[in-house]
């Protein structure tokens, strides 16, 4: 496939069109995959989460400025919108291109609604990165629920972003994303009750102790981007991908893809077979109870 050759030749719209296959679920994405997977697993991911409004945006524009000096970086942004919609990641991915080199990749990803094949698009989107050659890739990751917990687990090192006064300590901690993040950054630190929301971030993680990197920045100023670019830096020299790590991340992709195969042959299955049916009405009727009907559809599928 010549698509194949350019994008190890690194030429940014045959990455575009690749990701855009991928995206789009093409039946010709599988042998693209297929193709380039000995290619992969040769950069450092770092993922960008927190809710909106912290200045994600702008601490990835400050980070690919430093990464960009001495990497080949790739930028994935997780758009919530479609991308047809030129939603406010998609302004920003217009912005950050008019301002670095051909070494630099940004790219758009709209979730359409379908967070269940987020996880899927993503990994392969980060592959053909890597294939290109893409040592630093960093993705963003839009606001706090699960389906950024599951994200994490494609991320060698995760960033969550606050601010002062946010109203989402709560579902921070439900959700479970201070409990995968390596660094917690507290950005638009010059905002009223900045010093409060920091010593009280540290009392909840001392109480867990917690060894997480706790940085604080003003990102439109540039203040302390060089201590996190430095901090992620000497993470990412300590950072070793040992067996057990690969086999775990290896698991747990496996598992997804299982679970969404399965789930859209149950789907079908539910939708279209007359048998089935048959054992819905009979639920209904209560001459059968759900967990019997269960099974008898499970050894049917």
């Amino acid at each position: 496939m010549d698509i194949i050759n350019k994008i190890y030749s690194g030429d940014q719209r045959s990455i575009s069109k690749a990701i855009s296959l991928v995206e789009q679920e093409d039946k010709s994405s599988i042998d693209l995959m297929k193709s380039i997977y000995n290619k992969t697993g040769n950069s450092f991911v770092i993922g960008v989460t927190g809710p909106q409004g912290v200045g994600k945006s702008t601490l990835i524009n400050n980070l690919v400025t430093e990464f960009s000096k001495n990497y080949d970086v790739g930028v994935l942004l997780i758009d919530p919108t479609s991308n047809l919609s030129g939603g406010a990641f998609l302004g920003d991915r217009v912005r950050i291109i008019n301002e670095f080199d051909n070494n630099v990749f940004i790219r758009s990803i709209a979730t359409r609604g379908n967070q269940t094949g987020l996880s899927n698009c993503i990994r392969n989107a980060i592959r053909i990165l890597e294939a290109s050659g893409k040592k630093i890739i960093i993705v963003e990751t839009v606001g706090i629920g699960q389906k950024d917990v599951d994200l994490i687990q494609v991320f060698d090192c995760t960033l969550l972003i606050l601010m002062p006064n946010i109203g989402d300590e709560i579902q921070l901690i439900k959700a479970g994303i201070m409990e995968y993040a390596d660094f917690i950054v507290v950005n638009k630190f010059d905002l009223a009750g900045a010093d409060s929301f920091l010593n009280n971030l540290r009392i909840y993680l001392s109480d867990k102790d917690s060894k997480k990197i706790i940085i604080d920045t003003i990102a439109t100023k540039r203040k302390n981007i060089d201590l996190l670019f430095k901090s992620i830096q000497n993470y990412k020299l300590k950072f070793s991908i040992s067996d057990d790590y690969l086999m775990k991340k290896i698991e747990y992709e496996l598992k997804e893809k299982l679970c969404s195969t399965y789930a859209k042959k149950i789907e079908y299955c539910l939708n279209n077979d007359d048998k089935i049916k048959e054992i819905i009405v009979m639920v209904k009727n209560k001459s059968m109870d759900p967990d019997s009907a269960s099974n008898v559809i499970s050894k049917l599928i």
